[in-house]
């Protein structure tokens, strides 16, 4: 059943009133309908059509890792509902059901939203995600699995403006075992280079992830940027150093033939006529040094470069960067 503004969605327990579209038709906010004399509590609303279902039945099974369940770094999932023809019930959650809600806590902000005064207020907010997002990926990684989806809009955000923010990694309907290569996963401007390569998806490619993911410091535009597979590639290549030859595959060996190309050759621009580099970027400190706003202080870029390994066998584990100097300074002041 399609969702709407204004729609009231049954549980066994509880109903929810969906009260704003946040990703039509999938994603609502909703309000807790409860005593009329309480300001009703406000929850998130998911639900999948059709064939994409399969991703929301994969992140309600995660939920039921009670290791994924009780982490506080990891957004709280509420309710559990299914329908069946005229009835909506919160049920011991049958996969099979022909609809299926997951009701979360509701954060203020994904990451990708955070207004800028929320950097202003707390220097330490970059501290505080990278904390977040990495200790709820070191949990993953005992499970022996990866998220494979860490980016802006996948982390979410309370309290900013106040002394304790809170940080927490969500949608993990796409959290698949260590090492998965059938299809290459991960977005283009967040994924790692041994995804390029096809050599698998590992807890160190969630790591990359983190590590691109540029509103960590405040800013709003993507270190890769997300246009072509080959672009993607030759920006990485130009921010980091070479990227080792993907596996036998024509479609990733010439993928990896044209950002060769694109990286080191020009175009004569036909606005002046001179030849223009394809690829523009210099080094990833000198790109981030380069950025509008307040200056990133030196110890977030040594910390950024050190995530940012491209051997992933070499790459810093979530747990050995929560030891990184720039993140043992936040444990001091707290």
């Amino acid at each position: 059943m399609a969702l709407n503004i204004g729609h009231i969605i049954k549980g066994r327990y509880r109903s929810y009133r969906l009260v704003e579209a946040l990703k039509t038709p999938t994603v609502f906010k909703a309000q807790l309908l409860s005593d009329p004399a309480i300001k009703p509590a406000s929850v998130v609303v998911k639900t999948e059509p059709g064939p994409e279902k399969i991703c929301l039945r994969r992140e309600w099974n995660n939920y039921r890792i009670p290791a994924i369940a009780t982490s506080k770094y990891i957004r709280e999932l509420c309710d559990v509902i299914s329908s069946n023809k005229e009835e909506q019930r919160a049920v011991e959650a049958d996969p099979e059901a022909d609809t299926l809600y997951l009701v979360f806590e509701w954060m203020d902000h994904a990451l990708r939203t955070v207004p800028p005064f929320g950097y202003q207020i707390n220097s330490d907010l970059p501290k505080v995600i990278s904390k977040a997002v990495l200790s709820a990926l070191a949990l993953l990684t005992q499970l022996n699995a990866v998220h494979t989806d860490i980016n802006p809009n996948n982390v979410f955000l309370s309290n900013v403006g106040g002394p304790s923010p809170i940080v927490k990694v969500g949608d993990l309907g796409n959290m698949l075992l260590q090492g998965y290569n059938k299809i290459r996963v991960q977005s283009l401007p967040t994924r790692a280079p041994e995804v390029w390569q096809g050599l698998g998806c590992f807890h160190s490619s969630d790591v990359w992830s983190f590590g691109v993911t540029r509103p960590i410091f405040g800013a709003k535009d993507k270190i890769v940027e997300n246009l072509t597979e080959a672009w993607c590639i030759a920006k990485i290549r130009r921010l980091v150093g070479p990227i080792g030859p993907p596996i036998s595959n024509r479609d990733y060996e010439e993928e990896f033939f044209i950002a060769e190309h694109l990286e080191s050759s020009t175009f004569k621009h036909p606005d002046t006529g001179l030849e223009t580099p394809f690829i523009k970027v210099g080094s990833l400190r000198e790109e981030l040094e380069k950025l509008p706003g307040p200056k990133i202080s030196p110890e977030l870029l040594d910390f950024i470069e050190f995530l940012l390994v491209v051997d992933h066998t070499k790459r810093p584990t979530a747990s050995e960067a929560l030891q990184h100097p720039y993140l043992q300074s936040l444990e001091a002041s707290e």
